[in-house]
């Protein structure tokens, strides 16, 4: 089965509350990234979610590059997945090891705790946070992901391995302009050729 297909999984988008699902949200013209956070209540997705709506979401947005969340995060973004359903489809890290036990956990913080600025978001976000219980017990133990898609294709698949791993957002945000740049390379190729 394809990627698009593991998620032709109903969710629901938070703006609205309409039932609907993920590939339906950009045309197969079009290229999305779609992050999945470990729960609405995790204090690393909630950083994540402050950082992607700062720094990223902007030079998506000039890219023409949508981008969706599965966890906290502004509503026209945001996407609910209550049963954990695409979670299970893509075979994102699941686990009490996993997820409090394994040596990448504190790998993780440690690589944050070392780059200039790296715990300054969660520092900030951590005197409003408020624990939550997500409404399956085990979807505490669930990571999270990130994938970027162009079109149907998925272009680049990141799998959380440990609580606060995530993806290295610079190599994601380069590898989108790759895609921007050979699609408008392509696009003046055609028009080239059309032209002639």
């Amino acid at each position: 089965m394809s990627w698009l297909g593991k998620i032709r999984i109903l969710v629901i988008r938070c703006s609205d509350g309409a039932r609907l699902d993920i590939p339906s949200l950009w045309a197969p013209s079009e290229r999305a990234v779609v992050v999945w956070a470990r729960t609405f209540g995790c204090p690393f997705c909630w950083e994540l979610a402050t950082q992607l709506r700062r720094d990223i979401k902007p030079v998506l947005d000039k890219q023409g590059t949508k981008l969706y969340l599965v966890a906290s995060f502004p509503s026209d973004c945001l996407l609910a997945d209550p049963d954990g359903a695409t979670y299970a489809a893509l075979g994102l890290v699941k686990g009490v090891r996993q997820t409090f036990f394994s040596e990448k956990t504190p790998m993780a913080l440690l690589k944050r705790a070392q780059k200039q600025g790296g715990m300054a978001d969660l520092r900030e976000l951590l005197p409003r946070w408020k624990p939550w219980q997500p409404p399956k017990l085990d979807q505490a133990l669930q990571q999270g992901g990130i994938f970027v898609f162009d079109g149907d294709r998925v272009a680049y698949s990141h799998y959380d391995q440990a609580t606060g791993a995530h993806a290295d957002m610079g190599g994601v945000l380069d590898l989108l302009a790759g895609l921007v740049a050979t699609s408008e390379a392509s696009a003046e190729q055609c028009a080239a050729a059309g032209g002639s």
